[in-house]
């Protein structure tokens, strides 16, 4: 139960991306700016975790699967967004 809440959470962590990408609402701790592109792979991001965290409470085959995507997702975002980060600070 403890792994759901986790993968559920980071999912949430997630959106942050996409508020900033389509700029319904400042987030301040996002220094660079986020293209819309990139705010819906970071909602997509998301919904793999999510999708994943539900799979692996159903206890399902491949939802191993799902999760390994959703974690090569969030590294590509976390890798290019920190190579833009450390353009601007010493944020990553």
């Amino acid at each position: 139960m403890v792994f759901l809440i986790v993968v559920l959470f980071q999912g949430l962590i997630h959106l942050l991306g996409l508020i900033k990408g389509i700029g319904h609402k400042e987030v301040m701790d996002l220094i660079p700016p986020v293209s819309n592109a990139i705010g819906v792979v970071w909602l997509s991001a998301t919904v793999l975790f999510r999708r994943h965290g539900v799979l692996h409470l159903l206890n399902l085959k491949y939802a191993w699967l799902i999760g390994l995507v959703a974690v090569l997702f969030s590294q590509v975002l976390v890798i290019i967004f920190c190579a833009t980060v450390h353009k601007f600070s010493s944020q990553c």
